[in-house]
């Protein structure tokens, strides 16, 4: 008998078993926040959820025990769900983890606890920036890290950042374009962990702004002589994987960061002379 032959099934079964046993990944949560005087029940979605079972789900933030989810339901490979008990937790944005036995996948601060107002809230209208150049766009996230919200403005070439101190609001400068910035979308696209900002620019050029704990990195994406009206953030091909969208005068396009590169497909195409984005996915 041939000795070497035994080796050619064990390798097709190594082969096959490390095709299955895949590493989960997670694209979104809903709801994205909760109160912390009850439980929420949450719908999460991404990839790889069936085939190697998810054996855990948590809220994690650091400085503070993780909430672990609690009836985990696994519907398909791309979708599950499962409760978060918040009652007593701290406030602040969590990420989100999925979990199986070749690994886990996470969110970063995808999700927001917070407190119930104590009286009924009533709407009061606060300035936090004025004057010229009008302001096209805002984004609400946490694109430093610090695990708190800021607001993110486009307004004129420029893209601003506004955080509450408690008294006031800080006003400090990202970036800029080469011309306005029509639209920024918040996200982690390229799956290192952290959420960065991205911007369609009327230079033509799609920016992505990152924080590096220093300073914001600028870094031009892609450039159309068609002109850039829109992006967005979300998983449109189901791959559990967010992409980056952008709309230019006539197509839309995909962008999906591999590892090295930033690769881009047409989506489609319209006869719309101008088009945008003005919803996220």
């Amino acid at each position: 008998m041939n000795k070497n032959l035994l080796f050619v099934p064990l390798a097709i079964l190594f082969t096959f078993g490390y095709a299955i046993a895949q590493v989960p990944k997670v694209s979104h949560i809903y709801p994205d926040a909760g109160i912390n005087t009850s439980a929420v029940d949450t719908k999460i979605y991404g990839a790889n959820f069936q085939t190697d079972p998810i054996n855990a789900v948590k809220l994690v933030r650091p400085g503070n025990p993780d909430i672990n989810g609690t009836s985990i339901n696994v519907v398909s490979e791309e979708y599950l769900t499962c409760s978060f008990d918040l009652t007593g937790d701290s406030t602040g944005l969590y990420d989100l983890t999925v979990s199986n036995s070749s690994g886990k996948d996470t969110l970063p601060r995808c999700f927001t606890v917070y407190t119930p107002a104590g009286s009924p809230l009533v709407w009061a209208r606060t300035v936090i920036d004025s004057g010229p150049p009008g302001s096209y766009y805002i984004a609400v996230g946490d694109a430093d890290g610090d695990h708190e919200i800021e607001l993110y403005g486009a307004k004129g070439w420029s893209i601003y950042q506004y955080k509450w101190d408690g008294m006031g609001w800080s006003k400090t400068t990202i970036g800029a374009g080469s011309d306005y910035v029509i639209e920024i979308a918040l996200g982690d696209v390229n799956r290192d962990g952290k959420i960065e900002i991205y911007a369609a620019c009327l230079d033509d050029t799609l920016y992505m702004f990152e924080w590096n704990g220093v300073s914001w990195i600028r870094t031009p994406i892609w450039a159309s002589s068609g002109g850039i009206r829109g992006v967005t953030i979300g998983d449109a091909d189901g791959d559990g994987e967010n992409e980056l969208y952008a709309a230019a005068r006539d197509s839309i396009f995909e962008f999906e960061w591999n590892g090295i590169a930033w690769e881009w497909s047409t989506v489609g195409a319209c006869s719309l002379s101008f088009l945008g984005f003005r919803t996220a996915l």
